[in-house]
């Protein structure tokens, strides 16, 4: 039976061959495959008369991300002559997933994560509006689960600003204004109180550049063309 990590590695291997939509039908069934882990760990602490203790968080600073470059077109994020386009770039990696990882947490984070950067590089691809909300939607997922569940995991500010930066690049695709300057003003509260040592010399450099792009754009961003 496959594993719900190695379903993982080959939905992210999927992406970086370009095949966004079969990478979103693969990530689905992880997830399908852990909510009926969840279900059945209810079931079982609902019948026992003591509750097991919850594992401790292995952590999602492991194994680094792995760049989906090749999957994604490149004249995107700051090579494009759009100064909303120009202030995020799409951040291009996928989180993988140590063999043994058990948590439901991070299985469900790093899950969602993957399905939206899939359906975020399918919509910079054809230019569908309809992929980049349905990203933005699971995105906004892993934000939420990561506000709930995420404090205590190691490595978790990585996929913070991840989640967030690449909701920032969807709202500059769609020029949504207000979005782009919460997303910027996160990633600047994240970045003020992340341990630098916790990211590494080059995305530490990325998510810096968003910050600095954004400050100076911010007073010259494009608003939407009137209807």
């Amino acid at each position: 039976m496959v594993s719900v990590c190695d379903r993982n590695s080959i939905a992210v291997e999927l992406i970086r061959q370009g095949h966004h939509m079969q990478a979103q039908q693969v990530f689905r069934v992880g997830l399908e495959t852990v909510a009926t882990s969840i279900n059945d760990d209810n079931t079982n602490n609902n019948a026992s008369v003591t509750t097991p203790s919850t594992p401790t968080p292995s952590g999602l600073d492991r194994i680094p991300p792995i760049s989906i470059n090749q999957g994604v077109r490149e004249d995107t994020g700051r090579s494009s002559d759009s100064d909303a386009a120009a202030t995020f770039a799409m951040y291009k990696k996928a989180f993988l997933l140590g063999a043994n990882e058990r948590d439901e947490v991070i299985l469900s984070l790093v899950l969602f994560y993957n399905m939206g950067l899939a359906s975020h590089a399918m919509g910079v691809n054809t230019g569908r509006s309809n992929s980049l909300q349905r990203a933005l939607r699971l995105y906004r997922k892993v934000y939420a689960l990561l506000n709930e569940h995420g404090h205590g995991i190691p490595g978790v500010s990585l996929l913070l600003l991840a989640t967030v930066n690449n909701m920032g690049h969807i709202f500059a695709m769609l020029l949504n204004l207000d979005g782009m300057v919460s997303c910027h003003a996160n990633i600047q509260t994240i970045l003020t109180g992340t341990d630098g040592a916790e990211l590494s010399t080059s995305d530490l450099d990325f998510f810096f550049m968003t910050v600095v792009l954004g400050s100076t754009d911010q007073g010259r961003l494009p608003m939407a063309p009137a209807a």
